[in-house]
């Protein structure tokens, strides 16, 4: 755990490092309801510590949801299944959550300093360049890698289409090398749903995917089946069509018996 703390943190300060370049002047749509300007002081401590606040409420809610599963698993089939069949659970789940509230709490001190730096230079919230637009609209491809305790590694490909500014609908392919004694590599196809609320360079994102899970082992010897995963973080647009994605998700390979599940953490980036 200490050690996918770190993890998460070096990524995400490498990440929003973009966020303290000097934003140049630029023409964007009039539905852009903010203007660029040569820099705006406090712009970037303000997007480096949305993102260890968002990033930790991404990890907080993957927490969340093994909790969920977890205890939905017990009421409804209690015994079966490898992984949630053992106490092991709600240690992780828990785990997630305290760990993902200490990063998004190692953020607050850089938000709040940031909007200080706003307030004292003579800005508001307002005078940010927003990265939302009739621009984002159409077709683009989502990839990722990532991997997380198991431990386990995954790559996945999604291209799709923006619906509009805030929600992204694909359909995807990816592979997850799941560790159950024996390597076993777990194939899925899914429908993939991105959807982000925010329009500033770093924003929240919530996922949701469904689909199936190729034929293969998830371990125990059963059969993967349908496969469910969710997924949340930070977005950070480094410009209006390209954006980085820092993730933590909770992938189940097999919901009926949930004998494949797999926490974990990743980067993604769409353009």
């Amino acid at each position: 755990m200490i050690r996918r703390f770190f993890f998460v943190t070096a990524w995400v300060v490498l990440a929003l490092s973009v966020s303290v370049l000097p934003i140049k002047a630029q023409t964007m749509s009039s539905d852009y309801a903010t203007t660029a300007s040569d820099k705006i002081p406090g712009a970037g401590l303000l997007g480096t510590g949305q993102g260890f606040v968002w990033t930790g409420v991404g990890m907080a809610s993957t927490g969340v949801a093994l909790l969920a599963v977890g205890v939905l698993h017990e009421k409804l089939s209690p015994g079966n299944g490898q992984e949630m069949g053992t106490p092991v659970w709600p240690i992780f789940g828990i785990g997630e959550v305290a760990i993902g509230s200490a990063v998004a709490l190692l953020g607050l001190p850089m938000l709040f300093g940031g909007k200080s730096m706003l307030k004292n230079a003579g800005f508001t919230m307002d005078d940010l360049p927003a990265f939302t637009g009739p621009e984002q609209r159409g077709f683009g491809t989502l990839m990722e890698l990532g991997g997380g305790i198991d431990p386990h590694f995954y790559a996945r490909f999604i291209p799709g289409y923006h619906l509009n500014e805030h929600l992204f609908l694909g359909g995807g392919i990816g592979v997850t090398l799941l560790n159950y004694g024996n390597h076993n590599a777990v194939p899925a196809a899914f429908v993939a749903s991105r959807f982000t609320p925010g329009s500033r360079r770093v924003s929240p994102y919530f996922g949701l995917d469904l689909g199936a899970s190729l034929p293969g082992k998830c371990g125990g010897g059963a059969e993967c089946t349908l496969y469910l995963s969710y997924r949340a973080g930070a977005r950070i647009h480094t410009n209006h069509r390209q954006s980085l994605y820092v993730t933590t998700n909770l992938d189940l390979f097999d919901v009926a018996y949930f004998n494949g599940a797999a926490l974990g953490f990743g980067l993604g980036y769409q353009f």
